[in-house]
């Protein structure tokens, strides 16, 4: 569930999936500033080469790498940005992006308002919001690929819900549970530890 709450107000919740089933979600982020300088983004996952004959592979052994293939997780580009979050291939669930910056209650998007950036659909509840979100991008899409905040201050990469979630410094940011939220705020720290493991990762995958 997504999670929205301005310093110091009362938090709410909501359920559903807009991207799915088009029910409205009344989500909430949590507001904070730091003050803390925030840099970058990053973490890299690895897909291992898999080595051939010169010679034609048997169909058997084809079959039987792709099953392997299948079980890994996807490379990430050096230039590659947020998680789906579900999969139908809309990012962020289908809420609209700009709306977390609006106030209290992120709203879903609708598939009328949808654009395609960085290889993702993103679902906005207006025509001026998709407008916006296409004029800055980096400004509304959140944070570390959309992973857990909390874990990529610690180098992991956790896949994170969309309904959870917390503006720090004017950025997004995502978590896997509201626990790793809260502790995210309570470190006045976190957002620098975690950009900067996510810019290093991602300048690591670049030298590749």
């Amino acid at each position: 569930m997504a999670l929205t709450r301005e310093c110091g107000s009362a938090s709410c919740e909501a359920t559903g999936n807009p991207a799915k089933n088009g029910s409205a979600s009344t989500p909430c982020v949590r507001h904070l500033r730091h003050g803390a300088r925030v840099a970058g983004l990053a973490l890299a996952l690895a897909l291992p080469m898999l080595a051939t004959d010169a010679g034609a592979a048997s169909p058997d052994a084809t079959n039987a790498g792709t099953a392997r293939l299948a079980l890994l997780p996807p490379l990430v580009g050096a230039l590659e940005g947020v998680r789906r979050h579900d999969h139908a291939g809309v990012a962020l669930e289908g809420f609209d992006p700009v709306t977390y910056f609006l106030g209290a209650n992120p709203r879903p998007g609708d598939a009328s308002h949808e654009a395609v950036w960085n290889g993702h659909a993103w679902r906005f509840s207006s025509a001026a919001n998709r407008a916006a979100f296409l004029s800055r991008p980096d400004v509304y899409a959140p944070r570390l690929g959309g992973n857990d905040a909390l874990a990529m201050t610690e180098g992991r990469m956790v896949e994170a819900q969309a309904r959870i979630a917390a503006i720090v410094d004017g950025r997004l940011y995502l978590f896997h549970t509201r626990a790793a939220r809260d502790a995210f705020l309570d470190d006045p720290d976190a957002a620098a530890r975690a950009e900067r493991v996510w810019r290093e990762s991602r300048e690591r995958l670049a030298r590749l």
